[in-house]
């Protein structure tokens, strides 16, 4: 249980920001916290100073705010939180990335017909689809810490191995191609 020590609204530029401070007797910090509070705005709206309210906690957070049988979330519950469509924004840039790049090969390196498809072709495919199936859950598991910086920083870390891999993995055979070429004997001076 938390007691209502202030209530604040913020009216700067096109946003409106709701606040409510409240106090926890029972914790030993005794702290008071500001939350910014989200959606309708039932519960700011009905509490007044040193009214009790419960707040419900999530990952260490408050989520939400509940006055009698009115709840309202607040700004840092995962209704509003944007890991998900963060999620999916990765994994469509860098499979749209990897589509891309394969079109392009396409278009400016065509292959004659009869021919087999080289593997450069397919590189960027590749490389885009493993990084959209490896930043898929990075960002959705990753920090939550409201504006997906460091999810973002992990997914970054990520690219560089992935397109090592993919490098070494593409090179391989080929190397192992060439070596399978047999030499032949430069022509002799006959004349």
């Amino acid at each position: 249980m938390a007691t209502v020590t202030d209530k604040k609204a913020d009216f700067s530029g096109k946003t409106h920001k709701y606040f409510l401070a409240v106090r926890y007797a029972d914790r030993p910090e005794g702290a008071e916290h500001r939350v910014r509070m989200a959606g309708s705005l039932q519960v700011y709206d009905s509490v007044r100073r040193g009214d009790r309210v419960t707040g419900i906690y999530w990952n260490d957070e408050l989520r939400a705010i509940r006055f009698g049988s009115l709840t309202q979330e607040t700004y840092r519950s995962p209704v509003r939180d944007g890991r998900l469509p963060g999620a999916f924004a990765v994994a469509a840039l860098a499979s749209g990335l990897g589509l891309l790049s394969y079109w392009w090969w396409l278009r400016y390196r065509p292959t004659p017909k009869g021919a087999t498809q080289p593997w450069e072709s397919i590189a960027g495919l590749v490389a885009g689809l493993a990084l959209a199936l490896g930043g898929f859950p990075i960002v959705l598991m990753g920090p939550d810490d409201g504006d997906g910086g460091t999810s973002l920083k992990l997914m970054a870390w990520a690219t560089v191995p992935v397109l090592l891999l993919f490098v070494l993995w593409s090179w391989w055979p080929v190397r192992r191609g060439v070596s399978k070429v047999a030499r032949v004997a430069p022509p002799s001076d006959s004349a």
